[in-house]
């Protein structure tokens, strides 16, 4: 695009309608997104304890594959803390 045909759209009629539109849309966005309050008096159905107590186990290693080292990183719930060997 020429820099004429680009100076139009910023200062013309339809650059005018972009720069009162895309901040409306971005206010959308952001309102929609933030979601509700809770209600008083309401528990979130999330914020529940579990029955039993968990551990997290994070796994890691390395593999080389042909474009170099990848690295994973990983992070499970369990119910029972694994034995020396791994096994639970």
């Amino acid at each position: 695009m020429s820099r004429k045909g680009f100076s139009f759209l910023i200062h013309g009629k339809s650059g005018l309608l972009w720069l009162s539109l895309v901040p409306f849309l971005i206010g959308l966005t952001c309102f929609l997104s933030s979601g509700a309050p809770p209600l008083s008096g309401q528990t979130d159905p999330l914020d529940v304890p579990f029955r039993q107590p968990l551990y997290v186990l994070h796994l890691s290693w390395t593999i080389t594959a042909e474009y170099g080292k990848v690295k994973n990183d990983n992070y499970i719930l369990h119910a029972s803390l694994p034995d020396e060997k791994g096994g639970s």
